[in-house]
């Protein structure tokens, strides 16, 4: 258990709403197109069974009877959506050389305007390439009422956008987020106790869905991280010191059960690794990092991210932050690249460049990238 463990403190004056350019846009957009072109194969079924397929009861856009749906069709299909299924079998039909490659991580977002653009004819912004332009004005988020019209033919892809991508942790689009320093405390005490063994924490958790593994933050304790604060340079001095102390807990998370002492030791550690040249020393934090659990390292890279901003919001030392999360990012570098293509549409599709949650952490950390950081 966490010894000292209090609450959180909030300002009792809400902002109302999100920022409107929240830094996780770009992240959601990609991830919703993502799950979109993922679902193309369904749409097609969906659109070429008999009910909605042409009358030779072919396929839409195909010559080929259709006797087996892999998944059920949703019922607003054939409900309040049904005129857009008529029309999405009037698309395929009518495109019958219409290429949907095989592994849905060469779809590019152009069928998606082709499949779904005739659904929002008149509706289109000026270049008629909406999904398309996704990649380019990725902070733009689709309108509430595309969102949910989608979501209805194509479900769970509302969830795609609002939510993280199964396997990546729940707490990580709020990291990017929040505006209130003090929302950033979770984290922080979340990096000193990463299976949330304190039963302080139940007020603050609801639990997790049946493939993300980790308790996400319940609607209550999430509305807090954009309300305004009242905060003093002493706040700031020991929040500042509890992101030290985060960073020594992600570098050796059996600490939770070593004496105070340790934890000093450990600190004292850490600040001389730090403050050594790139690549002198072992990096401390992606050692401990690397010998993680996968979701246990995309919580310690929220954490980080949450500590990096806090540190800029409050007058901490953003470098050393930004120093833990370069450690973070180096201790699970295969997870992070080998998820990214998976989770996340490319917002290019030339061979060499970086990818939006890179992009993302490159933006948190704004700290030089060290000379060798490519050889890593």
């Amino acid at each position: 258990m966490l010894e000292g463990f209090d609450l959180v403190k909030f300002s009792s004056i809400p902002r109302p709403g999100r920022p409107a350019g929240r830094p996780s846009n770009r992240l959601r957009n990609l991830a919703w197109l993502r799950f979109l072109l993922r679902g193309l194969d369904d749409v097609r079924d969906w659109a070429g069974t008999s009910e909605f397929a042409p009358a030779n009861g072919a396929r839409a856009g195909t010559t080929e009877r259709v006797d087996v749906v892999g998944k059920p069709r949703p019922r607003a299909w054939t409900a309040h959506r049904r005129s857009d299924a008529l029309s999405l079998a009037r698309v395929f039909a009518s495109l019958p050389d219409l290429e949907i490659a095989s592994d849905p991580l060469q779809r590019r977002p152009a069928l998606l305007d082709a499949v779904f653009g005739p659904l929002f004819s008149g509706a289109e912004d000026s270049t008629g390439r909406y999904f398309s332009d996704r990649l380019v004005r990725g902070v733009v988020s689709p309108d509430a009422s595309r969102l949910e019209r989608l979501d209805d033919l194509v479900p769970g892809s509302r969830r795609a956008f609002v939510g993280e991508p199964e396997g990546v942790d729940p707490w990580l689009y709020d990291a990017l987020d929040f505006s209130n320093p003090w929302f950033a405390k979770l984290y922080l005490w979340r990096a000193c106790d990463p299976d949330l063994q304190d039963p302080q924490w139940t007020r603050w958790l609801v639990g997790p869905d049946a493939t993300d593994g980790m308790p996400r933050l319940n609607d209550s304790t999430r509305a807090e991280m954009n309300v305004s604060f009242d905060f003093t340079e002493d706040d700031a001095a020991r929040l500042s010191k509890m992101v030290l102390g985060a960073m020594a807990f992600t570098a050796e998370p059996e600490l939770l059960h070593a004496p105070s002492g340790e934890v000093d030791e450990v600190k004292a550690e850490l600040l001389a690794a730090a403050a050594a040249p790139w690549g002198a020393v072992p990096h401390p934090v992606a050692r401990g990092v690397a010998k993680m659990a996968v979701l246990d390292k995309w919580a310690a890279l929220s954490n980080a991210v949450a500590g990096v901003r806090l540190c800029r919001m409050v007058g901490g030392d953003a470098e050393l932050a930004a120093w833990w999360l370069h450690g973070v990012r180096e201790g699970m570098r295969g997870d992070v690249d080998g998820a990214q293509r998976v989770l996340f549409c490319p917002a290019q599709y030339k061979p060499g460049l970086r990818f939006a949650l890179d992009e993302a952490l490159d933006a948190v950390a704004a700290l030089p990238m060290p000379p060798n950081e490519a050889e890593i």
